[in-house]
């Protein structure tokens, strides 16, 4: 008998080791962020709109822009739409994966005389943003085109002699408005839906854009670790910009998924 109890008890001791170190090796659980917007009349819930965004009418997109009562892009506006509630990166549980698909239409004035400007930016920064300089800077980089919290990939209509390639290109930006890397994009992302698809794989830190427009597709890619300079907690958004120059910037729909549950390294 006693025999048999002892024999008992080893086992229950076995299996209870067994589980404590299962328990110990389990990952630590995923945490996933995800929405999807369609912009169509009306403000949907969870968004918060900054500086000239806004709906014309029922029937029109989300204008970033301002235009003008002939429905022509004004100068030197700004407008903003972020994903309200913070979102994490990285912690105790890992880094932040995401994807981001954006579609959009930047249409110039229907009697323009001068090229179109300045475009648009996917971008993800620290909570509590506010609109920064218009033109170049797209409402996210400062006068000096810098802002160390910011990641941000450009859609940019407009050639800046100063810091932009001599082309309309599609770059990736890690906290200034020179880019880290472009592609060439031509007019293809003027006057006709854009649809394009931003990628960040945080165990190889690669971030990847692919998109189309009017039959033209195009890809930039860069290595860069996002986690080491963004906070923990951030927010995520769309801007749009005019400068001395204008077009009006119309976002159609945006989604975004964010899945955190690979440990971080130093």
């Amino acid at each position: 008998m006693a025999t048999s109890l002892q024999t008992l008890i080893s086992l229950l001791s076995a299996t209870a080791i067994i589980l404590t170190v299962a328990t110990a090796k389990r990952p630590p659980p995923k945490e996933t962020v995800s929405f999807s917007y369609d912009f169509h009349g009306v403000q949907p819930s969870g968004v918060t709109l900054q500086g000239d965004a806004n709906f014309p009418s029922q029937d029109s997109y989300l204008r970033l822009t301002k235009t003008d009562y002939s429905g022509n892009a004004v100068e030197l506006s700004v407008g903003r739409v972020l994903y309200t509630k913070p979102v994490p990166f990285w912690g105790r549980r890992g880094k932040a994966s995401f994807e981001s698909t954006v579609k959009f239409i930047i249409t110039p004035n229907t009697n323009y005389e001068y090229p179109p400007a300045d475009g648009l930016v996917f971008f993800i920064t620290a909570p509590n943003s506010t609109v920064n300089e218009p033109g170049g800077s797209f409402g996210v980089f400062d006068q000096s085109g810098k802002n160390p919290l910011v990641f941000a990939v450009e859609f940019d209509i407009f050639i800046n002699e100063d810091f932009d390639p001599n082309y309309r290109h599609v770059g990736i930006d890690i906290q200034s408005q020179v880019s880290s890397n472009t592609t060439a994009v031509d007019d293809a992302i003027v006057g006709q839906a854009v649809t394009a698809t931003i990628n960040y794989d945080a165990a190889t830190n690669l971030i990847s854009v692919r998109g189309s427009a009017g039959g033209k597709a195009f890809e930039v890619s860069y290595v860069y670790d996002l986690s080491s300079f963004l906070p923990e907690q951030v927010q995520v958004g769309i801007s749009g910009a005019t400068g001395g120059l204008s077009a009006i910037h119309d976002l159609i729909s945006w989604s975004f998924t964010s899945t955190m549950g690979r440990k971080k390294h130093n």
